[in-house]
């Protein structure tokens, strides 16, 4: 028996296609509430929390680190069998994109209660996941790029000169993990930039520009030297990141809403 296809107008499939983005907008908004709401009120560290008990298994069974890794790698697998075979995901409520993002927050988020014993750090890589949420729907292609460079940058000067308030094997592991993620992110960041600026004509119709970027770049490395030097502290080398930061998201609004 012949299946039944249904046939969609370009108006009605573009609506769908707004509608699904729209759910899962609204559905990652709660879940990173929710997940604020888990980190504060339970990560704690202090003797007995929760905090705890994660803290001394992973330090018994380290393996479980791998658990996540896999899980991270398994996503981006699916992602390149979906790329490959040209899959349009656009009308998939769960897609392999989604499952990328959601494992990496995962991996993430378990490396950063091996590294830091600071709750307020924990909550901060959950936002800048929410944030980098938010702006790859929202937003064009030039400040998504500019976002994540931010959030790597402010990262890594934090790795480098705060601290994260623990040591030993299993912590030094996690701090690598860290490392290479922020790395797998420039990389993406520079390749993104690259295949932008070699294609003009698509540069000019979506009317991109990665000049900010630049500004983006000169400040988080004038800003990194001067942490190291120990000329500025870490919590103002982070402030100054984030208000160029905020200073770029206002223009770039502004830009949007012109358009």
């Amino acid at each position: 028996m012949a299946k039944k296809k249904t046939i969609m107008k370009p108006d009605q499939d573009l609506k769908l296609k707004q509608d699904i983005a729209s759910f899962k907008a609204m559905f990652a908004f709660i879940l990173f509430c929710l997940v604020i709401f888990f980190t504060a009120s339970n990560m704690v560290y202090e003797r007995g929390s929760l905090y705890m008990k994660i803290n001394f298994f992973v330090v018994k069974c380290p393996w479980v680190i791998g658990a996540f890794v896999l899980l991270f790698g398994l996503a981006c697998l699916w992602k390149y069998l979906n790329s490959r075979k040209k899959k349009d995901e656009s009308f998939r409520y769960f897609s392999s994109n989604d499952a990328c993002g959601v494992t990496l927050f995962l991996l993430t988020y378990f490396l950063m209660l091996i590294v830091t014993t600071h709750t307020y750090m924990i909550i901060a890589a959950t936002i800048g996941f929410a944030v980098a949420y938010y702006v790859r729907h929202f937003y064009l292609k030039d400040f998504y790029l500019i976002t994540l460079f931010n959030i790597v940058a402010a990262f890594m000067i934090w790795m480098v000169k705060g601290n994260p308030g623990t040591s030993g094997t299993v912590s030094v592991i996690a701090k690598v993990g860290l490392a290479l993620i922020c790395l797998g992110t420039l990389i993406y960041v520079v390749i993104t930039a690259v295949r932008l600026l070699s294609d003009k004509a698509f540069m000019k119709k979506e009317k991109l520009t990665l000049i900010p970027i630049v500004i983006s770049v000169a400040v988080a490395a004038v800003t990194a030297v001067l942490c190291c030097t120990g000329a500025v502290n870490v919590l103002v080398g982070e402030l100054v990141l984030l208000i160029q930061y905020v200073g770029l998201g206002v223009f770039y609004t502004v830009r949007l809403l012109n358009q």
